[in-house]
């Protein structure tokens, strides 16, 4: 039986029970079962070595006996795990939901928890697509399913529920995340407590992710994080493995049109969560001609303005830069598609 337990920074402290096999070969050699009682024999303290590797410090045997060996990091990360939460709606591509579950399947650090939430009733051919990746992924995959469509925040809500495991890694049901992105998130939150909620840079594409037309990159730290969040959205939503719990007390999402991830950021942030973006690409996201539109029109201008009036009651930002903000995302929504565009290329692009 394993335990792990933290033992300062990059150091971890496993507990093995071990238990003689039967028959003949009792006495001569031995064998590690999980069991639910046992006499702990065998104690461990590990160190990160090198990056991908853990060095075992020391091993004690009840008879003095030591050993150096190396193990992969992957191999420790099997005693935990994190869940994956994605939703998808009738107008998905079924061709783009498989390639992002795919993706998921094909993480270096394999999840053990899928959580896909079915807002409303779906298309036949992206319910094929659903029980393909159900023979592939098994019990892993926990597809839940709403008579209505009720939107991302409330679906993501009711997905949240049937996440099994503290860290929740955020998937969208169109972009594409790299294979090891989950390792280094999942790695990152184990070594780092203190971080709630974890992200990165993504590369944007238009036919295929071998033709990235720009990249959305976002603050490393925390300081950098609460200034950049005054104005823009600080963390890249598709990119994100959060704590459950941490995003549980300040309320979980909250209907916010097309910025549901951006309201949860700012709560948490308001309360004192620690955030950090890993400076690299971890996802590559689908962007189109709908991308831009959907940052104009009146509907988006007033949503944008709620949520800068709500920083500005709670403190986070001044009563003068909540007017700045205000005038800019009015400017940004009544110019023309193609303008809005460019102006995204050049100025919120790299």
């Amino acid at each position: 039986m394993l335990s792990i337990q933290e033992r300062g920074e990059n150091r971890t402290a496993l507990h093995l029970t071990f238990h003689p096999l039967e028959g003949p070969q009792s006495g001569r050699r031995g064998s590690l079962r999980q069991a639910a009682s046992g006499r702990r024999l065998l104690y461990l303290e590990m160190r990160n070595s090198y990056p991908g590797s853990w060095r075992l410090m020391s091993l004690r045997w009840m008879a003095g006996t030591s050993f150096i060996i190396y193990i992969p990091f992957p191999m420790l990360l099997m005693s935990q795990n994190y869940s994956v939460l994605m939703s998808v709606y009738y107008k998905e591509h079924p061709d783009y939901l498989r390639q992002s579950m795919q993706s998921i399947y094909d993480q270096t650090v394999p999840t053990d928890n899928f959580v896909l939430v079915c807002d409303g009733s779906l298309t036949p051919e992206l319910d094929a697509v659903i029980a393909e990746m159900q023979k592939k992924f098994g019990s892993r995959l926990y597809v839940h399913r709403l008579a209505r469509n009720g939107g991302l925040g409330n679906a993501l809500n009711e997905g949240m529920k049937y996440c099994k495991n503290e860290l929740v890694a955020r998937m969208d049901s169109d972009d594409i995340s790299r294979p090891d992105r989950c390792e280094k998130e999942f790695k990152m939150l184990t070594t780092h407590p203190e971080i709630s909620v974890l992200g990165g840079f993504i590369e944007e594409f238009i036919e295929d992710t071998n033709h990235v037309c720009s990249i959305r990159m976002v603050p490393e730290k925390q300081d950098a994080i609460l200034r950049f969040a005054k104005k823009r959205n600080p963390f890249n939503h598709v990119s994100v493995m959060y704590r459950k719990s941490a995003v549980e007390s300040v309320g979980s999402y909250e209907s916010f049109f097309l910025l549901e991830d951006y309201y949860l950021w700012i709560r948490m942030l308001n309360n004192g969560y620690q955030g950090y973006n890993l400076q690299e690409p971890l996802v590559w996201v689908r962007v189109g001609k709908d991308m831009y539109k959907r940052r104009g029109g009146w509907k988006y201008v007033q949503s944008q303005r709620n949520l800068f009036k709500y920083m500005a009651q709670t403190g986070f930002i001044t009563g003068s830069q909540y007017q700045v903000q205000s005038l800019v995302r009015l400017i940004g929504a009544i110019i023309p598609n193609w303008l809005r565009a460019i102006l995204f290329q050049k100025l919120l692009r790299n």
